[in-house]
């Protein structure tokens, strides 16, 4: 039997809980994490988490509104995530291009 995959969901508190629902709804092992300045309250299933375990499969950046916020989020997720792990960006505010540059691993996203 194939282990579940692990997603880690951070951006805006909103978004966050609308994909953590989804993730948990496919049967999906997820650790979510808001904006500073935002909460959420975790959907029964997930947990918070200021960083992405070391389980992560797949992470999701999910800020629309503060490009600054964006960037770090994807610093931190890029330098703490393995190489091979992908990062899945919203890109509604600043382009997938633009967000590459930001990282050191922009094939992954």
């Amino acid at each position: 039997m194939r282990s579940k995959e692990h997603i880690h969901i951070v951006g805006e508190s909103s978004l966050v809980l609308e994909y953590g629902i989804l993730c948990l709804s496919k049967k999906q092992q997820v650790t979510i994490r808001a904006n500073p300045g935002e909460t959420v309250r975790p959907p029964k299933g997930t947990k918070k988490a200021t960083a992405p375990p070391k389980s992560t499969t797949a992470a999701l950046e999910l800020t629309n509104i503060s490009a600054d916020i964006k960037k770090k989020n994807l610093v931190q997720l890029d330098r703490i995530l393995a190489a091979s792990v992908p990062i899945i960006s919203s890109s509604t505010t600043v382009t997938v291009a633009e967000q590459s540059t930001w990282i050191k691993n922009p094939r992954r996203l």
